[in-house]
Formats: C-alpha cells, structure tokens, sequence
C-alpha cells in the first residue's frame, strides 16, 4: 500500500508540472498562418534542443513534454502550435527530412576537417622536410633521401601533428607528400631543360644571323 500511495504521489506530481506547464503554454499565444511557417517552426525547434540524426520519434516527443520542457513555456507553447498546425505524419516527415540535412552536414563538416587537418599536416611536412635537407646540405638529391622517422621528431613539436588521427595516417600523408614533391621536382628539371634548350636554340639562330 505504501508503494501504491508513492506511485499516487507520483502520478499527482507529476500531472501538476504539466497543469502548471500548460497554464504557462496557455500563457504564451503562438499560432501559424501557413504549414511553411509552422515547418520551419519546429525545425528551430529540432535544431534549438540539438535533435541528432539518430535520435527516434518518441524521444523526440519526449523532448518537448517530458519534465526536462516543463519550465520552458516559450518552447512547450511553439510546440503545442505545431501539433495543432501539423499532422503527425507531417511532423516525423520534417524531423525525418531534418535529421538527413542534419546527417548530410555533419559528414560535410567532418571530411572538410579532415582536409583541413590534411592541408595543414602537409604545410608542416613542407617546411620541415625544406629545413631538414637544407641543414644536411641534401637540398640536390631529392625528398628521397628522407625517410619519415628522420623528420617524425620535428614534427611532433607543431600541434598539426597531433592533429592527424594516427601514426598510420602521418606516414601515408608522407609518402603521399615525398610522391608529390618528386613530381613536383621532376616538372621543375623538365622545365629547366626546356628553357635551356629554348636559351640555346635562340643563341645558335641568333649566331647564325650575325655571320650571314
């Protein structure tokens, strides 16, 4: 008995917290004169608690009329008005269409971090490994004459190091980097040889002409 009159206590409780939520709901007049205005409504709404992709319809719903709400009257009141404005199915198609945009966004800002810790971890190898030759006077023989564990201990001063995710992934973005500085280089040569054959090609035609 005593547990049932906890229960009874319970239950008063807590149909009190929402009586005193809806007097204060009440209290605050919000409606939509258009589905549109009451969709992006609840999408500020989605977005104002942090809703995650994941998350499932009624934990949603709970987010909005469970204890956590009810001091909230301003986003109770927004709610109630868009349960009048909008169908149920409506409602779980706009959160099922938020949480894809959501999901969509999340992976977008995930790889551009991931690029941006790239281009950065990148930067680095490009000044270290310059530095690096330049004081082994190794600047001629090529980024090959480095290996990763020859410049790892310089690397791991600069927070672009520790940015990188894994061991794994350094050493792949310095091969990738020693691969690219190669070309790089040997673009460099090539276009070097061109313009001294251009250079010489001219001095002989120009030769030519002054001894006609």
């Amino acid at each position: 008995q005593k547990q049932q009159q906890q229960q009874q206590q319970q239950r008063e409780a807590w149909d009190d917290s929402r009586g005193k939520k809806r007097k204060a709901a009440d209290a605050i007049s919000v409606s939509f004169t258009s589905k549109d205005a009451a969709l992006k409504a609840f999408n500020k709404l989605m977005c104002g608690r942090e809703v995650s992709p994941l998350q499932k319809w009624m934990e949603v719903v709970k987010l909005f009329t469970g204890k956590e709400c009810s001091k909230d009257a301003k986003t109770v009141a927004i709610w109630e008005a868009c349960e009048s404005a909008l169908t149920t199915g409506e409602r779980k198609q706009a959160l099922a269409e938020y949480q894809t945009k959501l999901a969509k966004d999340l992976r977008n800002k995930e790889r551009q971090g991931r690029q941006r810790t790239k281009e950065a971890f990148l930067k680095l190898l490009t000044d270290v490994v310059n530095a690096e030759m330049v004081s082994r006077g190794s600047e001629n023989r090529g980024v090959e004459s480095l290996r990763y564990q020859d410049v790892e201990r310089l690397l791991q001063k600069d927070e672009r190091y520790h940015a990188v995710e894994s061991d794994e992934m350094r050493e792949l973005l310095f091969a990738e980097f020693a691969e690219e500085y190669r070309k790089r280089e040997e673009r460099r040569k090539q276009n070097e040889f061109r313009d001294a054959q251009d250079s010489f090609v001219a001095f002989l035609k120009e030769l030519a002409e002054k001894t006609i």
